[in-house]
C-alpha cells in the first residue's frame, strides 16, 4: 500500500511499559520505521497491519508472541531486552543522516468505518508535536522549568 522506499518497518506490538517509548526512539533513531499495533487487535487485524506496513521485524513482549508466530517475521522480546543490550555493546552504533522529511512512522486508525488506515508520520511532524506539547512548560513552571 505504502510506496517502495518505506521499506524499513518495525512494528512495535507492546502494551504500555517504559520500555514502548524507548524501543520507538531506538528504532526511529537508527533511520527505520515504526509502526504500531494496539495489543488488543486479533490476529486477523494484526495480518491486515502486517499486510499494508510490510514490517521486516516485529518488537514485542512474551505474552503477545502467539499473536504473531505465524507471520515468519523476526522477533525482539521487549521481556528479554537485557540480553540484546549486553549483546550490542560490542557492536557499531548506526549513524545515518535522517532528514526532517523522512518517514519516522506508520500510525494506524482503529477502523470505525471499516478495515485501520495508515498514516504516514514525518521526524518533523513529531517533532513540532513534541515542541507544541510542551511549548508552554516554561511559562507555567512545569517539567524541567518547574
Amino acid at each position: 500500500m505504502f510506496p517502495d522506499t518505506i521499506s524499513r518497518v518495525v512494528l512495535i506490538l507492546s502494551p504500555n511499559s517504559i520500555l514502548f517509548p524507548v524501543a520507538f526512539l531506538v528504532v526511529t533513531s537508527i533511520g527505520a520505521i515504526v509502526t504500531t499495533a494496539n495489543p488488543l487487535y486479533t490476529v486477523q487485524e494484526l495480518s491486515h497491519q502486517i499486510s499494508d506496513s510490510k514490517p521486516k521485524l516485529i518488537i514485542t513482549v512474551d505474552q503477545l508472541i502467539s499473536k504473531i508466530n505465524g507471520f515468519n517475521l523476526p522477533i525482539i522480546d521487549l521481556d528479554n531486552y537485557s540480553n540484546l543490550v549486553a549483546k550490542s555493546r560490542n557492536h557499531a552504533v548506526l549513524s545515518p543522516s535522517i532528514s526532517q522529511s523522512d518517514v519516522a512512522s506508520i500510525l494506524y486508525s482503529s477502523g470505525t468505518t471499516g478495515l485501520s488506515k495508515g498514516v504516514v508520520l514525518t521526524h518533523r511532524s513529531i517533532m513540532v508535536t513534541a515542541l507544541m506539547v510542551t511549548s508552554d512548560q516554561k511559562f507555567y513552571k512545569q517539567g524541567r522549568h518547574g
